[in-house]
């Protein structure tokens, strides 16, 4: 199966951060379950059904300390190990993906601007739902700080 990731531009949160949907099987294929560190949607939603949670209620997403995003290059993205208050030159790669195009500027340029995305994993990416609301019933998410690059222009998310 490809490991093919997606963007998520439109997530719940105060304030909307950009994000990205990360395929669980690549995670458990490296030995790695991150679900117990996410936030579950599964039973938000079921209270949102049973009338429970009102629309607008805040969801405050977990921060994955020690990881960070990196999208560095083209269509590539990869969670790194970033240890908090460490400069690594050439940091371990979590688990990596691929979108299915490069980068959009506007979202690279969110990412730089809030210097933290939301990160989805589930079994199945948006591609397989209709609404918000049906992937949402099936996603952990955290928030992770955007890996940043020094280079001769300066400090920023890419290169």
């Amino acid at each position: 199966m490809e490991n093919v990731w997606a963007r998520l531009t439109e997530l719940p949160s105060i304030p909307p951060r950009m994000g990205l949907f990360a395929g669980l099987a690549e995670w458990l294929k490296r030995g790695i379950d991150p679900r117990p560190r996410m936030y579950d949607m599964a039973p938000t939603w079921r209270a949102f059904q049973a009338g429970l949670l009102q629309p607008g209620n805040p969801i405050q997403y977990p921060r994955l300390t020690g990881w960070a995003l990196d999208v560095g290059q083209g269509r590539d993205v990869r969670i790194i190990d970033a240890p908090e208050g460490e400069f690594v030159a050439e940091p371990p790669v979590v688990v990596e993906g691929e979108f299915v195009d490069d980068h959009p500027a506007e979202w690279i340029a969110r990412l730089a601007r809030d210097g933290e995305a939301i990160v989805a994993v589930g079994e199945q990416g948006p591609g397989g739902f209709s609404t918000f609301a049906e992937w949402s019933a099936t996603w952990h998410l955290g928030i992770v700080p955007v890996a940043t690059y020094m280079s001769p222009r300066g400090v920023g998310v890419t290169p």
